[in-house]
């Protein structure tokens, strides 16, 4: 009997314990359900990668640019009074990180940084707004474009690093010169519209025969058989040099096709006027 009882108790006991090791044990379901949803919240709260379509931007452009025959205007006015997705869409092209940068393809890293470059140019122009010449917000010594106001790639940077020491660095691609703007009234058209990766070559070709086709700044002398065009044909001479063999031999392809490039001369390179480009600051030709 009493070994009945002893039996019993010890059933007792045993369930007594089980019932009592339950609870840790839900703890710890609980704390490992706790921990997933924890990770699940991380993900969905993980920033997207960036958009390459750059729609903000594109959005921006459409709204504030002034397109004229061969060139451009923009009212960085508008932009200033109204420039809360500006800030946003620059902040987003500070965010992207160098490791970010590295995992993108050719069309996608030179469309990101030209519209980069263009976007950090309004930003300088925004902030000092109103200005006459983005170069008056240089230093007393020192060029505007070297000087180091932005986040991008993980540094602090100028637009000078991002041209030299970036796109033209990189990319054999003349082009660009066609597409960057430095916000003054001799500098190729800003396009009103974005970069994209899909479009980017149609883009950037046709920023170039705009701009070729400027007679104010670029021209050919039939008669005369003498080229006049822009400095920076001048300044970025090796670039094109490395397009096409000569500075005449790129303009040429466009301005005068097979013409005898030894019985042509570059005569002089056309005034570069770097007035804001702002509204009403554009003669039409």
């Amino acid at each position: 009997m009493r070994n009945k009882l002893n039996q019993t108790q010890k059933s007792l006991d045993q369930k007594i314990a089980q019932k009592r090791k339950l609870p840790h044990f839900g703890l710890i379901i609980g704390l490992g359900l706790s921990f997933a949803t924890g990770v699940q919240a991380e993900r969905k709260t993980t920033k997207p990668s960036f958009n390459h379509q750059h729609p903000i931007f594109n959005q921006i452009l459409k709204k504030h640019v002034r397109s004229k025959k061969f060139s451009s205007e923009f009212d960085y006015k508008g932009l200033k009074q109204n420039r809360a997705k500006f800030d946003q869409y620059v902040q987003s092209l500070s965010n992207v990180t160098e490791a970010q940068y590295q995992t993108m393809g050719k069309n996608e890293k030179l469309a990101f940084l030209i519209n980069a470059y263009n976007a950090f140019t309004l930003k300088l122009i925004i902030d000092n707004y109103p200005v006459k010449s983005i170069r008056d917000l240089g230093g007393f010594l020192s060029s505007v474009f070297k000087k180091d106001f932005f986040q991008f790639r993980g540094a602090e940077r100028s637009l000078g690093e991002v041209e030299h020491e970036m796109i033209r660095k990189e990319f054999d691609e003349p082009r660009i010169h066609f597409a960057i703007n430095c916000a003054s009234v001799g500098c190729p058209a800003l396009r009103n519209e974005a970069f994209t990766p899909k479009t980017l070559m149609a883009q950037l070709e046709e920023q170039k025969i705009t701009f070729l086709k400027d007679t104010s700044r670029n021209r050919y002398d039939a008669k005369t058989k003498k080229l006049y065009i822009s400095k920076i044909f001048d300044w970025f001479d090796d670039d094109f040099e490395k397009a096409a063999g000569s500075v005449k031999a790129y303009v040429l392809e466009v301005l005068a096709p097979n013409q005898n490039l030894a019985q042509v001369e570059i005569e002089d390179y056309t005034e570069y006027d770097w007035r804001l480009n702002d509204l009403g600051s554009v003669k039409t030709p």
